[in-house]
């Protein structure tokens, strides 16, 4: 009984300093890009219930990101320029930061009751974004309702074409550019358009009649997010079925492709009932449905966009802020792109007379079934690992020294985009995006 006492009690020991604090973390980064690292917690003994990231700008001397700051009132001493997921405790993608520049971040932890000491400040540069050498993508996004979510602690791209003034903030646009960017390497410019209470009817009232002359050419993709300006407007959902096959229609005959989002759920029911949510999310999909299977003049440019009702729903916590009305800074952001980047990149891929996805052609590697095969210029490469497009290690292995190598991809990997990191002693490594079809 003394022994077990006695092991009870240097657990908690371990876990608590001579004060009473819990351990000290520490700080490691990974994944480093022009616009995006990765951060991970080590050193706690205990699963935290939080954990605080701090991020700053060494040359402004600003505090950039902070996750206890994560409000939508966002007083002015709270950052809001970069975006992270609060719910991945152990490890942390920030995205949206400055190229070719100098930050520290820091950590801390808690069990629910007490704070842990802070971290030793992380030192972290990033370097410049590269020269993109292929064509020049431009997506529009219109809907003001998620498109400026969060805008007052947000960021400025100046990336615009709509009504929005230059001191608007674009924190969805810009983490979307951002990601889109890092897994393709190129050139894509994600441009907010719309205005604010912008709803299906005035876009086909201002912006169809003058869409093809000023907007078509040259602008390769639409995003529409017209659900709940479109609900607030009292526009019924048989009016708005009705409208969403106007538009597709349009767009169609002018060959432009498009992405519709459903309405998203919110909590706050005052602006948009419970009944007016579900009556819009119906109508999408029917309309949609509908038109992709049973018109063939509409479908190669009709795009069924994501179910934003029952995504927020079901993760109400990651993409619902504590209003119940926006969409969550420091979690719904980065929670909405990671899952609508794909499908624009698949969308790109099937433009494929418009678009010239990034592949690695010079490593000569590709998928065949659920094999990575790969034929390198020299066998000096001794391990690799497979990541996912936030950075998270799916697989990993040992090389042998050939410059034919056969990679089995295991069951556990879905479909989407996989990076290869091909590792090799004292030299760089080569990294690869592949489009993985299950």
């Amino acid at each position: 009984m003394r022994k077990q006492l006695l092991i009870i009690f240097s657990l908690v020991f371990f876990n608590y300093s001579l004060f009473g604090q819990l351990v000290k973390p520490s700080l490691e980064s990974f994944n480093l890009g022009w616009g995006w690292f990765n951060l991970r917690l080590t050193g706690n003994t205990i699963v935290p219930k939080f954990v605080d990231w701090q991020v700053k700008d060494k040359i402004r001397d600003k505090i950039i990101f902070q996750t206890s700051c994560d409000t939508t009132t966002c007083p002015l001493s709270c950052p809001g320029e970069f975006f992270a997921d609060q719910k991945d405790v152990r490890e942390k993608l920030i995205i949206g930061c400055k190229d070719a520049n100098f930050f520290e971040a820091k950590v801390r932890y808690s069990d629910g009751v007490q704070w842990s000491p802070w971290s030793e400040i992380l030192n972290i540069a990033t370097p410049e974004e590269p020269k993109y050498s292929s064509k020049e993508i431009n997506i529009l996004v219109w809907g003001n309702d998620l498109v400026s979510y969060g805008d007052i602690c947000g960021i400025n791209t100046k990336s615009r074409l709509g009504y929005f003034p230059d001191s608007t903030k674009d924190n969805f646009c810009y983490a979307l550019q951002c990601d889109l960017r890092r897994v393709l390497n190129q050139k894509i410019n994600v441009i907010n358009v719309g205005g604010p209470d912008e709803t299906i009817d005035s876009w086909l009232k201002n912006h169809k009649s003058k869409y093809e002359s000023i907007y078509a050419n040259g602008y390769q993709l639409s995003l529409f997010f017209f659900g709940h300006e479109s609900a607030r407007a009292n526009i019924t959902h048989q009016d708005f079925a009705k409208k969403l096959d106007s538009l597709s229609r349009y767009l169609a005959s002018i060959k432009h492709h498009h992405i519709i989002n459903s309405i998203h759920y919110t909590i706050n029911t005052n602006k948009a009932t419970r009944k007016q949510q579900t009556d819009y999310l119906a109508a999408w999909l029917n309309k949609i449905n509908t038109l992709e299977a049973l018109d063939p003049d509409v479908e190669p440019y009709l795009w069924k966009g994501l179910d934003l009702y029952n995504m927020f729903r079901t993760d109400s916590l990651r993409f619902v802020s504590l209003d119940g009305e926006h969409l969550d800074m420091s979690e719904g952001i980065p929670g909405l792109v990671y899952r609508l980047a794909p499908l624009v990149m698949e969308v790109m891929r099937g433009i494929s007379t418009e678009v010239e996805i990034s592949t690695a052609s010079d490593n000569k590697a590709w998928i065949n079934g659920n094999r990575i095969i790969c034929n390198l210029d020299d066998n000096s490469f001794t391990h690799y690992n497979l990541t996912d497009i936030m950075g998270r290690l799916l697989q990993t292995g040992k090389l042998e020294a050939n410059d034919h190598v056969e990679i089995l991809i295991k069951d556990k990997i879905e479909s989407g985009i996989i990076i290869l990191d091909l590792g090799r002693p004292n030299k760089n490594s080569l990294q690869t995006k592949l489009f993985y079809n299950k």
